[in-house]
């Protein structure tokens, strides 16, 4: 099992690495375009600064995913919670999910691909970012596609702290697995 999983893992990171990631000015629709909200760099370039969960899941069943860590910067510590709530019926059979924030942009990559039959909500906070050139009124949770566009994404809530800097989504629902995160 731990073999799976640390393959299903370093599949994740070999095809996000493939991705685009240096791009963080992408479409919204095709009106304007958004600027994706970075993360603070590392005080060391030893810290690691990708985090990354797996769980098997039934969905006939249902059950949760959650995503914790944390690391240092000049400024002092950024931390990141992520969770995921699978309610019963989301998908036939049983698949590892997994959740990854690479470290660059206050995003997540969730995988494998995947359409469900009822919407998956995601949850995240992540806290210690330099906010300082954000305007809370233009921050959006959004779905980030891979030939740039972006789609917005219905929340129960979206907090902005940027004196204290915290970004945080609650109960995203999301019909299908891709790239999820915040932007300006």
């Amino acid at each position: 099992m731990k073999h799976l999983i640390l393959a299903l893992f370093l599949v994740g990171i070999f095809l996000a690495g493939c991705s685009d990631l240096n791009n963080s000015t992408v479409p919204v629709g095709t009106q304007s375009t958004v600027q994706k909200i970075k993360m603070p760099a590392p005080s060391s370039l030893s810290v690691e600064t990708v985090f990354s969960v797996s769980e098997r899941i039934v969905g006939n069943i249902g059950g949760d995913v959650e995503l914790e860590g944390f690391y240092s910067t000049s400024t002092g510590e950024v931390t990141i919670e992520a969770s995921l709530d699978v309610p019963t019926g989301a998908y036939d059979g049983a698949k590892v999910l997994s959740i990854v924030n690479e470290g660059q942009f206050v995003e997540v990559d969730l995988s494998p691909t995947m359409v469900f039959d009822a919407p998956v909500l995601l949850t995240i906070r992540m806290e210690g970012l330099d906010l300082s050139d954000v305007n809370p009124a233009q921050v959006n949770f959004l779905y980030f596609a891979d030939d740039g566009s972006t789609e917005a994404v219905t929340y129960d809530n979206l907090i902005v702290d940027v004196e204290n800097g915290i970004l945080a989504v609650v109960n995203a629902q999301l019909n299908h697995f891709s790239r999820y995160g915040f932007a300006k």
